[in-house]
């Protein structure tokens, strides 16, 4: 990697956000309440940090919200009466977020994904935060919405990570929670 001139060297973003709580005296958990709805350079994280600014909150900013995860139930006796089930879709699990007029897509691990959906972020404009199933349209999984199924996680998988969705592939592929 040094002969190739591709030698990066990283810091995992816990890290960075501990280093800016500690060199501020500020509260990590506060910093990390609205670290993922701020995009660099942080202006504005920096201008709290600093003592130039409000301190930015999620009533502002399209922050990522942790996920409840579900867990086994331990020794504990249940009606399945009292209990409805769903389809188990193969996608991804996001997060939707629309906050004064910004709308965020967030992955299960809080990467901001919006770049690679950007029709999902387009149709969400109601305040609020959705938790949901991200998919393609397709036929591999049944039908999912009255205008086909879900794709394969594979076809959804094409679409992940990218920064730039081309006309082609938002046509061929649309994404829907």
């Amino acid at each position: 990697k040094m002969a190739t001139g591709a030698l990066r060297i990283g810091v995992s973003a816990r890290l960075a956000k501990t280093a800016l709580a500690q060199a501020f005296a500020l509260d990590v958990e506060a910093v990390e309440e609205v670290w993922h709805g701020i995009a660099p350079p942080y202006t504005a994280l920096f201008d709290w940090a600093e003592g130039r600014g409000d301190q930015p909150t999620s009533a502002d900013v399209p922050v990522f919200r942790p996920f409840m995860l579900a867990h086994p139930l331990e020794d504990l006796r249940v009606d399945l009466a009292d209990y409805a089930a769903e389809w188990k879709w193969d996608g991804i699990r996001v997060q939707l977020v629309h906050v004064a007029g910004q709308t965020r897509l967030y992955s299960r691990t809080g990467d901001d994904i919006t770049a690679s959906f950007p029709e999902v972020a387009r149709d969400f404009a109601t305040a609020g935060v959705l938790d949901g199933e991200l998919m393609v349209k397709g036929d591999a999984q049944g039908a999912a919405t009255e205008e086909g199924g879900a794709a394969s996680f594979n076809a959804l998988q094409q679409r992940l990570g990218r920064k730039v969705v081309s006309a082609k592939m938002l046509a061929e592929a649309p994404a829907f929670v």
